[in-house]
């Protein structure tokens, strides 16, 4: 299962939910990879999209209605707990001068049998 920057649109209890339907519907050593918005992309997120509200921690309704999290590494290792980890990276792509773009994770787990 491959995910690029959609587990963002969920709260924490939601994220967990589809994870952990998506361990229930892969085979023993199915891989899961995903990237999701850094905690680091936080403060340069909001600055070109400001919230509505807050949610809970990291996570913010943004105006026009999306929902958008930002995982910490911790966040990404509690939700890969019970898989076999394969990678955790936090990236940060730049612009051509250098300027840091967005920051995510990048990560890679592996169905246990």
């Amino acid at each position: 299962m491959i995910s690029n920057l959609v587990l963002h649109c969920f709260t924490e209890a939601g994220v967990r939910r589809i994870a952990d339907e998506v361990e229930r519907c892969l085979r023993a050593g199915g891989l899961l990879m995903f990237h999701v918005h850094s905690t680091h992309d936080l403060e340069r997120r909001l600055a070109v999209q400001p919230p509505e509200c807050q949610l809970v921690p990291h996570c913010f309704v943004l105006a026009g209605g999306q929902t958008m999290r930002f995982f910490s590494g911790d966040d990404c290792a509690a939700l890969l707990a019970g898989w076999s980890l394969i990678a955790m990276e936090p990236m940060t792509t730049t612009d051509l001068h250098g300027h840091p773009v967005k920051s995510v994770w990048r990560c890679a787990a592996r169905k246990r049998s």
